[in-house]
């Protein structure tokens, strides 16, 4: 069932990796007539390659990873991360709240669309504009969950930024549990919204006839239940079969394809249905979760030992490498790790299949549907096993039912090893959070090995800043200003170095004229080149301590819209800054003159 949804997972990694990866290098942004263009140019890409015959790019079936969707995702790929775009998009978004979610939703509707177009061309010349229209519309509809659900995430993460963050006050520890209970919170909200969003995005009804009430026996038969029985969508996939969806008893539902109901006897509805039923009974679904929590858990302990590698190796990785990394490790997983999981699994259901129908039915009901499906019994298939193996394997066991109880051993240690490998990720990943024993060990050889370092690379600049940062944190202000200036000395044009200092100069006693006055000009200067929360709630600082209050409102209020709208809020709750406003106004009166 994750197939449709495939290459729209790969391009949100990839899209999310992008916007979080480096800034782009001076010069190769595009203007705001430039984004527009190069967004224009993807979905034009879409529409020419689904124009290309199917004997050059393969099938256009949203079913398949075809030759057609590989090209369009990596050149799709490829040009959102040499422009880059996300960029682009971001800074003509710049005047509106969550401008950066707006530019990742925007990504992901063009890859969205460009998808769609290659999927279904639009020929007007063809049938008429509405007519091609209405096709392109079903097509869009297919990973329409998916979208959904990563369009709500983006809705979410703009209004987490808006909002005050309770934890951020905690402890460290405290701090890594409370966000991993709100994760754990929003995927069960996930779980339990998928099968809707499936069913009505598809436009399934309920199965009627026969056929239901014989499914229905076989789940109750199989100690199993599901919210309805519902078609499958033959014409929007493509093919005919029938598949789970859902981990939870009230929000799951069977498909079962209206076609394949009519062709089947009844004893072979009763085996394709407890194939399914096994999916259930096993608890396979709830196991694949699992697989891809361990992996998404892994991937970020990969990256932080990435992470510490380039500061202790004084190597800063490229934006495209780590991208190329998650999505390359995205795409090993899926293809091998869920592969191997898949076809295990559907062994296992294999096996209840010829138990409760037995080898004739089985093979029967395997037979027709490769027929409908026009598959040649040879044709392999690396997550179901191809069905003239399936069909050989259900023979053999029939002969030899140890087989089937060998087998069903095997997955059981599969389990035990998914539920071990996520169960250590989390708590690796929870005592890397809560104990960042990499950083002091980071911190501890970077002390040294920046004593005199007169001519600083990027690395040596990411790793003083990162020494700072700690000073800052642990509270030895001292140390910290020291290597603060020292940052300003070496990029002396960066804004975020210069608040910094500023910020300590304005604050850290002695409170002398002259460190008053440096702090003042330091902090013009950075909020004249960025618009960041952090920056103009420093010049209110600044420009309070010399003494207008009015100025120092304005840039208190300036600082507040810029929080609200998630940028450069920092690790300041969105309290912090109310309570600024507030209290500047109760001084100066409500004025807000700059």
């Amino acid at each position: 069932m994750f197939l449709p949804f495939l290459p729209y997972i790969v391009a949100l990694a990839a899209v999310a990796a992008f916007a979080t990866g480096a800034a782009p290098a001076p010069g190769t942004a595009l203007s705001g007539g430039g984004a527009v263009l190069a967004y224009g140019g993807l979905l034009l890409l879409g529409l020419l390659l689904g124009h290309v015959p199917e004997s050059v790019l393969g099938q256009r079936s949203p079913m398949r990873f075809s030759r057609r969707r590989i090209v369009l995702l990596g050149l799709w790929l490829a040009v959102v991360g040499t422009v880059p775009l996300y960029a682009a998009l971001a800074k003509v978004l710049d005047a509106l709240p969550g401008a950066r979610e707006l530019a990742l939703g925007a990504l992901l509707c063009n890859y969205w669309l460009a998808d769609g177009l290659s999927l279904h061309p639009v020929n007007p010349f063809r049938r008429g504009l509405r007519h091609e229209a209405r096709q392109l519309g079903a097509g869009l509809r297919v990973p329409l969950p998916v979208m959904v659900l990563f369009l709500l995430g983006l809705a979410y993460s703009v209004v987490g930024a808006r909002s005050d963050g309770w934890w951020e006050g905690l402890a460290a520890p405290w701090r890594a549990l409370a966000t991993a209970a709100e994760s754990a919170l929003y995927l069960g909200l996930v779980v339990l919204a998928v099968p809707p969003l499936i069913r009505y995005s598809w436009g399934l009804h309920p199965l009627e006839g026969p056929a239901e009430a014989i499914i229905r026996a076989e789940l109750a038969a199989n100690g199993v239940t599901v919210g309805q029985v519902l078609n499958w969508p033959e014409r929007l996939l493509g093919n005919v079969t029938a598949g789970v969806i859902g981990l939870v008893p009230g929000f799951r539902y069977l498909l079962f394809s209206e076609t394949l109901a009519r062709a089947l006897a009844p004893e072979e509805i009763r085996a394709v249905a407890a194939h399914e039923a096994a999916h259930l009974k096993y608890r396979h679904l709830w196991y694949y979760l699992a697989a891809i929590l361990a992996f998404v858990v892994v991937v970020q302990l990969a990256l932080q030992g990435v992470m510490l590698g380039s500061l202790l190796l004084s190597m800063v990785p490229p934006s495209w490498a780590l991208v190329a990394l998650e999505v390359g490790a995205l795409l090993v997983f899926l293809r091998y790790g869920l592969g191997f999981l898949s076809r295990h699994f559907e062994r296992q259901a294999d096996g209840n299949a010829v138990r409760r129908a037995g080898l004739h039915d089985f093979q029967q009901a395997m037979a027709k549907v490769g027929q409908l499906n026009h598959i040649r019994p040879e044709a392999d298939n690396w997550h179901h096993h191809g069905i003239g193996k399936r069909m050989a394997f259900a023979q053999e066991a029939t002969l030899h039912p140890e087989r089937l109880a060998r087998h069903d051993r095997k997955v059981g240690r599969i389990k035990v090893a998914c539920l071990a490998l996520l169960g250590v990720g989390l708590a690796l990943h929870l005592a890397a959070t809560a104990f960042p024993t990499s950083e002091l060990m980071a911190e501890a050889y970077w002390g040294q090995r920046l004593e005199g370092v007169e001519a600083p690379g990027p690395a040596e600049v990411a790793a003083l800043e990162f020494l700072a940062s700690r000073a800052y944190e642990r509270d030895d202000l001292a140390a910290a200003e020291k290597l603060f200036r020292r940052l300003v000395d070496w990029r002396p044009d960066e804004p975020r170095f210069l608040n910094n200092l500023a910020w300590l100069l304005l604050t850290r006693p002695p409170h002398d004229p002259v460190r008053l006055a440096e702090g003042q000009r330091l902090a013009e200067v950075a909020a004249a080149e960025s618009e960041e929360a952090f920056i103009w709630d420093t010049l209110a600082e600044a420009r309070l301590r010399a003494g207008r209050p009015q100025a120092a409102l304005f840039a208190a209020r300036r600082a507040l819209a810029l929080a609200r709208s998630g940028r450069g809020r920092g690790d300041a709750p969105l309290n912090y800054y109310r309570n600024r406003v507030k209290a500047l106004e109760k001084g100066s009166n409500g004025a807000s003159s700059p």
